[in-house]
């Protein structure tokens, strides 16, 4: 764990990876980012319910509906040339919005 990642390439320093070979500091985070996924995923019996038919009235809460996050933040935030709300996906399937300002 005490060797050093960073090296210089064209003047920059970085620790990214330059060669196709898998290193051992991967290997571990790629095992616990798996473990963390594996406890961490949901999965919901569907019992028939999905697809929810477009027939059917919707109901959507949440700064999140109109102001979707499309990457994250911080070091995962990314400039998107264009991007789709979770309002604007469910509107231009053809679903209902009880709750929508008109």
């Amino acid at each position: 764990m005490g060797v050093s990642m960073i090296r210089m390439v064209e003047g920059v320093r970085t620790a990214a990876h330059l060669t196709d070979e898998v290193n051992e500091l991967e290997q571990r985070n790629r095992k616990l980012a798996r473990e963390i996924a594996g406890e961490a995923i949901v999965l919901l019996k569907n019992n028939g319910i999905l697809p929810i038919p477009t027939s059917e009235r919707v109901v959507l809460f949440g700064v999140g509906v109109t102001n979707t996050v499309k990457g994250g933040s911080g070091s995962g935030e990314v400039n998107p040339r264009y991007s789709v709300s979770i309002y604007e996906g469910i509107k231009n399937a053809g679903y209902r919005i009880v709750n929508e300002r008109r």
